[in-house]
């Protein structure tokens, strides 16, 4: 869901900020990288789970939605599990510091050393993309199932990286469950 692909594939300007985020902050200035995630609820990893989803909920409430999308993604964050659960992984991510965030960006900005379509042809792929997704670029869904061909199914839906995830969760779940 929201996947991002190789940042080589997009020509958007969406994907030219991802691009240049992934491939020159994260791996140049991890310590911009580590002031971004540790000034913000999800990398406060010194606190509970509960405390960040705390401090999460407030900057919510606090911010005025100023169109649909953000609208949507408030909406998204009364999915407290969901974002606990998020919480969770994300203090696992930084369990062995910030340091290493810029480098997930340096791979994601890198070649992979492989072109997507020449994954096993046996393998079927679920792409889930939003159209207000500010976060993922949608050109990366559309691209990625074109070089996947026909074992690509690319589901788009009017939605934010938020909103997308937690209305579809559970549909996603049984897709993918009926797929294996």
């Amino acid at each position: 869901m929201c996947g991002m692909g190789p940042l080589a594939i997009d020509t958007s300007a969406k994907g030219l900020a991802t691009r240049l985020g992934f491939a020159i902050i994260y791996p140049l200035i991890p310590t911009g990288v580590r002031f971004m995630f540790q000034s913000n609820p999800v990398g406060r990893v010194d606190l509970t789970d509960q405390a960040r989803l705390e401090m999460l909920l407030q900057q919510a409430a606090a911010t005025k939605p100023k169109n649909a999308a953000d609208e949507m993604e408030r909406e998204a964050m009364k999915d407290h599990n969901g974002i606990l659960r998020a919480l969770r992984s994300c203090r696992e991510a930084f369990s062995q510091g910030f340091y290493h965030v810029g480098f997930d960006g340096q791979l994601m900005a890198g070649r992979y050393g492989f072109r997507i379509e020449d994954i096993r042809q046996e393998l079927p792929f679920q792409l889930w993309y939003g159209t207000l997704d500010a976060m993922t670029p949608i050109n990366h869904g559309r691209q990625i199932a074109a070089r996947l061909g026909e074992r690509a199914q690319l589901r788009v839906s009017e939605d934010t990286h938020g909103s997308l995830q937690v209305r579809y969760k559970r549909e996603a779940w049984e897709a993918l469950l009926k797929a294996s």
